[in-house]
């Protein structure tokens, strides 16, 4: 689980169709409540990431896509196509200057996608 405004979250995504917000519970022996969750077109999460300011979520979709939600709500934002293949990975960058900041996705189809999806209002 990562801390983002005081306020602790984990998510999930797999073979299903959905990518889930959880809330941590009090007691470590009591499974997390479900705080929100997304219904995708088509199945399969291979990896996710939140960006280090705590505004954007990305999954790594089976569907050879990348799809951005906003990290509050879960909020569905983009669907980015490239790839030809499944991805595999995504990862944001962290680069002291807030407009040189990229999202990475990796894919079976042997490629690496940079995306900037960082905007004025982000910085």
């Amino acid at each position: 689980m990562r801390r983002f405004e005081n306020r602790d979250k984990g998510f999930t995504g797999h073979s299903e169709l959905a990518v889930t917000l959880l809330s941590p519970t009090d007691s470590l022996l009591v499974v997390p409540q479900l705080q929100d969750s997304v219904t995708l077109v088509n199945p399969g999460v291979s990896q996710m990431c939140v960006r280090d300011d705590g505004k954007l979520l990305a999954s790594a979709g089976w569907d050879h896509r990348v799809r951005l939600f906003g990290w509050k709500k879960l909020k569905p934002l983009a669907v980015l196509q490239y790839h030809t293949d499944m991805v595999l990975s995504v990862a944001f960058s962290n680069h002291q200057d807030p407009t040189q900041r990229l999202m990475a996705a990796g894919s079976k189809d042997q490629r690496i996608s940079l995306w900037s999806i960082y905007n004025e209002s982000d910085t």
